[in-house]
């Protein structure tokens, strides 16, 4: 199997009745006088899908006393978008120990194991098949999805981050791409990559249960306003 080159794809897009991206930026690579053919179609599912919020939130508020679950989905190919930002994620453990009294968990779902070390962080790596991702994100309190601002980050469509909030998980996601499409001041936080921003945005998420709950009912909405 190959890639279309450039002149086929050209060929392609001259004579396409329809132009089906994902975002914004993928429009904008486009020529001018054609993106007027193009649609935008985030990509998403219902795999997360949770059939009863509030019960498996009473069921997530049991553990959320004691320990903030964060979850991370995701391949080998893009674990240095997570690596970037374990150090943040230690400190953030460290704050919520003192602060909160609470655990900071990271669940990495992956085809390949985060090897890294920590000192505050506990990392718990788990095998990435459907089956464990849906069982791990119904336990989860906050879905991550961090990116590097680099070209390649750009064309991603924020497919994790939505399938998160129809799971009805709070996210934290980097102010790259289609990222900033997704999370709102409602349903989660938008940060610049900075280790203070990563901090306090799971402080906010950790401190309480009725802001926790608040951030859930909004995820699951933005994700039936938007995405379903």
């Amino acid at each position: 199997q190959r890639q279309a080159s450039r002149k086929e794809l050209n060929i392609l897009i001259k004579y396409s009745k329809f132009i089906i991206t994902t975002n914004d930026y993928l429009k904008s690579k486009i020529d001018k006088k054609y993106q007027y053919k193009v649609i935008l179609m985030p990509t998403t599912d219902k795999d997360m899908l949770v059939p009863n919020l509030s019960k498996q939130n009473n069921k997530r508020l049991i553990t959320y006393k004691n320990g903030i679950h964060l979850i991370w989905i995701g391949t080998s190919f893009n674990l240095h978008n997570l690596i970037s930002v374990i150090s943040y994620l230690d400190k953030a453990a460290y704050t919520l120990k003192i602060s909160l009294k609470k655990s900071l968990i990271l669940t990495v779902i992956c085809d390949t194991p985060l090897k890294t070390r920590t000192k505050h962080l506990i990392i718990k790596n788990i095998k990435w098949s459907r089956k464990n991702a849906k069982i791990e994100v119904l336990n989860a309190h906050i879905g991550i999805m961090p990116l590097l601002n680099n070209k390649y980050n750009k064309g991603k469509a924020s497919f994790k981050l939505i399938q998160y909030l129809s799971a009805g998980l709070p996210v934290i996601g980097s102010n790259v791409g289609f990222n900033s499409k997704v999370i709102n001041n409602k349903n989660g936080v938008l940060v610049n990559n900075k280790e203070t921003e990563w901090i306090n945005a799971i402080l906010l998420l950790s401190q309480s249960d009725d802001i926790w709950q608040t951030y859930s009912k909004n995820a699951f909405a933005s994700w039936e306003k938007n995405f379903n």
